[in-house]
């Protein structure tokens, strides 16, 4: 569920990142930590841990991001001093749609079976912008129910590629025959 605070926070974090006309770095970087997060969940309790003092955890981020931009550190920074850094990846979310939406990239979700690497998914992605005329950022899911292949929604549309969408669409040109 989308909290006001997270929305609160991403926005802080894109007016200061818009001021220096920094779009596409900061979403690189925080892309990439949310990658190092959801891949560490030591670093990830540790850093939300009330019981580790924050002056502990400064300069593991420090360290961590020393190449980062500028505001990413000090953003990091307050997640923790709040206590908010378990609301990461929403922030981080939002922050996404938030630049997205303002350099005029579709934002889309991707359905497979199993993760997809990240030569398919932008693969997957150039393929969808020169068919809508337009930059594609996904996102993929897991949908368990998928036999095989994939569906993408975006604006509200999908595109379904799945196999069971293939085979209903096999049998229903078999029938009308």
């Amino acid at each position: 569920m989308k909290s006001s605070n997270d929305a609160k926070y991403a926005m802080a974090l894109y007016s200061l990142v818009n001021e220096d006309k920094q779009l596409e770095s900061y979403l690189s970087a925080i892309n990439e930590a949310g990658e190092l997060f959801a891949s560490n969940e030591d670093l990830c309790r540790f850093l939300s841990s009330y019981s580790i003092p924050k002056e502990n955890k400064f300069p593991v981020l420090e360290k961590i991001f020393s190449s980062s931009p500028k505001h990413l550190v000090p953003f990091l920074k307050v997640l923790v001093d709040k206590h908010q850094f378990d609301h990461y990846e929403a922030i981080f979310r939002e922050f996404r749609t938030l630049v997205n939406e303002s350099l005029g990239i579709k934002e889309g979700l991707v359905y497979s079976v199993s993760p997809l690497s990240k030569e398919q998914l932008q693969g997957l992605e150039k393929t969808l912008g020169e068919l809508l005329s337009t930059k594609v950022s996904l996102v993929n899911r897991l949908d368990r129910s998928l036999i095989g292949g994939i569906k993408v929604a975006i604006d509200g549309k999908v595109y379904d590629s799945s196999l069971e969408n293939r085979l209903n669409k096999l049998t229903k040109t078999l029938l009308s025959k």
